[in-house]
């Protein structure tokens, strides 16, 4: 599967609203996201595991069958919160996605960096 860049963004984004202190958030929970109004189950699936496998959520699930039955996210790790707060804006975001469009393919490290610039940019601070 391929990783979808917005849909990193806006599951971060979503865990953030919905996650409470202290309170894993469950999959009977999460599943009444309005991601999944947009997305496919199994690519928001593939991206929650790729954010825990990234170390920027932390994710418990139980398997079946080899089949994912239950999930909980247990939180936005420190390293989540940072590259969510360089990508959260929207103008950045566009702005980061127009320069890495002209590169094709680029990993969520690279799109950290340049989201980076992007904000330091826009302050006048380069």
């Amino acid at each position: 599967m391929k990783l979808n860049h917005d849909l990193v963004r806006e599951v971060l984004l979503e865990i953030e609203l919905m996650k409470k202190f202290s309170k894993p958030l469950y999959n009977h929970e999460f599943n009444e996201s309005k991601i999944f109004e947009i997305y496919e189950r199994d690519d928001v699936f593939y991206t929650l595991h790729k954010l825990d496998e990234a170390g920027f959520i932390k994710l418990s699930t139980s398997w079946g069958s080899g089949k994912l039955i239950t999930y909980a996210i247990n939180d936005i790790t420190w390293h989540g919160h940072e590259f969510l707060d360089n990508i959260r804006g929207d103008i950045v975001w566009e702005e980061t996605k127009k320069q890495t469009s002209k590169l094709g393919s680029v990993s969520i490290p690279i799109l950290q960096d340049i989201a980076a610039k992007v904000i330091t940019n826009s302050m006048g601070l380069s």
